[in-house]
């Protein structure tokens, strides 16, 4: 979302500094087939049901992919702000945006320092394609990335056990220094 609303002039930050950004989705099926079933449910009335994905390993602190730290999982999962499953109509709009992130002609524009932060263990969005995006974006601006990798840590970074959150925080504080 930010590296979109800053592509798309709607967001206008000096720099962006990102934790585990969506650049890619892990799909239960090959990412064709993903797309296209995507982009039919998406213009129907069946665009608006949840997909299911992902709504049985959030449940559960055991098994879950988004931090080892049983008492922020518990808030987040009993906190007010509920993390839906997506719709049909949310992974075609996600589609989409990752489109225009990866566009080489919307990377030229984004001239602003960009760091990325993800886990090793990262199982909610593709971190295989942060390597692409990141040598992408390099080439088109000439700038260079900030990129780390915190070892064992999962998806929530900002959410996850201590030994894994104070290397994000670490990270992210280095990176606004700069």
């Amino acid at each position: 979302i930010a590296v979109y609303g800053t592509i798309k002039h709607i967001l206008h930050p000096k720099a962006l500094i990102l934790c585990s950004p969506l650049f890619g989705l892990l799909t239960p099926m090959p990412l064709v087939a993903a797309r296209l079933l995507a982009k039919v449910l998406a213009t129907t009335p069946l665009g608006n049901l949840a997909t299911g994905t992902g709504a049985d390993r959030r449940a559960a602190f055991k098994g879950n992919p988004l931090t080892q730290s049983k008492e922020r999982f518990a808030a987040m999962v009993n906190g007010p702000y509920k993390t839906p499953t997506p719709t049909f109509a949310w992974i075609q709009a996600t589609f989409n945006a990752i489109a225009v992130i990866s566009n080489k002609k919307y990377l030229k524009g984004l001239k602003i320092p960009v760091s990325i932060v993800v886990g090793e263990k990262e199982s909610v969005v593709d971190r295989r394609v942060y390597g692409t995006w990141i040598s992408r974006w390099q080439k088109q601006t000439g700038l260079k990335a900030k990129f780390k990798i915190i070892p064992g840590a999962q998806h929530e970074l900002l959410n996850e056990a201590d030994r894994y959150r104070n290397k994000a925080i670490t990270f992210i504080n280095q990176a606004i220094k700069k």
